[in-house]
């Protein structure tokens, strides 16, 4: 099964040096193509590598927590209880690829002639 990473990016205004350096970082996987479950797998695993890795990097600020859903993939911290977003991005499946030959126009032409 193939996975689209779809426009919709839902980013928000980054509140501190954590948040756009997260921000920069997820803009790599907008519009992008996931070939199969196992890459699917892999990328968030890099998700979580990341936030680990920028939970550390910044330990003055408040901890970012990485939620994955079906379709969803979202970084988020807690503020007085409530969930503030950083960013979500939706994960589509593909229903299906056109492709265009040459030999199958080329082939159809031909049987239309005879």
């Amino acid at each position: 099964m193939k996975y689209y990473i779809t426009h919709s990016l839902y980013t928000y205004a980054a509140k501190n040096r954590k948040w756009a350096d997260v921000l920069e970082c997820v803009k790599e996987y907008e519009n992008l193509i996931v070939a199969d479950d196992l890459a699917l797998d892999a990328m968030k695993a890099e998700f979580e590598m990341f936030v680990t890795m920028i939970n550390e990097a910044y330990p003055k600020c408040k901890e970012l927590f990485l939620s994955f859903s079906k379709d969803r993939v979202s970084i988020y911290q807690m503020t007085n209880g409530n969930q503030d977003n950083v960013f979500f991005l939706t994960i589509s499946k593909v229903k299906g690829i056109y492709h265009f030959s040459e030999c199958v126009a080329s082939q159809k032409s031909l049987e239309d002639e005879n």
